[in-house]
């Protein structure tokens, strides 16, 4: 936690003890505090302390705001978002690897696989799928603190019996409508990298998947142009 988020928690932790009527902690109660709390950003601990206050069952004692009651609060925000844990978003990654598959994603999830993508391109795929949990943990954690809503959109693949399986199960659980499912299944297959699909509007129900897919492709394009240059250099260098 660096100094300026110490300053931001310190001074939500006087405004809350101010709040319950409660005296200020200590210099060392704070530390010990902000110590508990380091793995979260500062930003997601102050959604946490405002959901404390307004939670009737908790919030409205004077009881001292300990980490637990934060720790509870984000993660019952984590649970309610009903965002993928790391492992089910990786699993949907790499079935999008797979251009004849279909797959219903968030734009966290298409956004980490463009990271992992150069590395399972070369055959790492461990090194991938760490690289897809660090970028994916991030970009979660940073939707959530923004307030976010969790929003799904197909990437289409070219197989027909595979898209209506995927569309059909998207539907029955929630992540499309119907009648979206429906529309997608009477739309053409499209053809190119399953990766960086050309959606339309009616194929997109979040309005900045686009703006994501777009920075995906050249995040991708990016990584493994980088890998190119290595691989040509070091092919130089052992030719000398």
């Amino acid at each position: 936690m660096s100094d300026d988020d110490f300053g931001r928690l310190s001074a939500l932790l006087d405004a809350v003890s101010e709040l319950k009527q409660r005296p200020h902690l200590s210099s060392r109660a704070k530390t010990l505090f902000a110590g508990a709390l380091s793995g979260y950003p500062i930003e997601v601990i102050e959604n946490a302390v405002l959901a404390h206050l307004r939670d009737v069952a908790a919030g409205a004692f004077t009881t001292p705001l300990q980490p637990a009651h934060v720790v509870a609060q984000i993660e019952a925000l984590h649970t309610a978002d009903a965002r993928p844990e790391a492992d089910e978003a990786w699993a949907i990654a790499l079935a999008a690897f797979d251009e004849m598959q279909t797959v219903v994603w968030t734009a966290e999830i298409a956004e980490a696989a463009g990271v992992a993508r150069a590395l399972l391109a070369v055959g790492d795929t461990t090194g991938a799928r760490l690289a897809f949990r660090t970028a994916y943990i991030r970009l979660v954690t940073a939707a959530r603190a923004r307030r976010e809503p969790l929003r799904w959109f197909p990437s289409l693949g070219r197989d027909r019996t595979l898209q209506h399986a995927a569309l059909t199960e998207a539907a029955r659980v929630g992540r499309l409508t119907e009648h979206h499912s429906k529309r997608l299944l009477a739309a053409p297959v499209p053809a190119g990298n399953p990766l960086l699909p050309g959606p339309s509007s009616e194929e997109i129900s979040c309005p900045a998947a686009d703006a994501q897919l777009k920075r995906l492709q050249a995040l991708s394009q990016d990584m493994l142009n980088r890998w190119r240059r290595t691989r040509r250099i070091h092919r130089q260098k052992g030719a000398r």
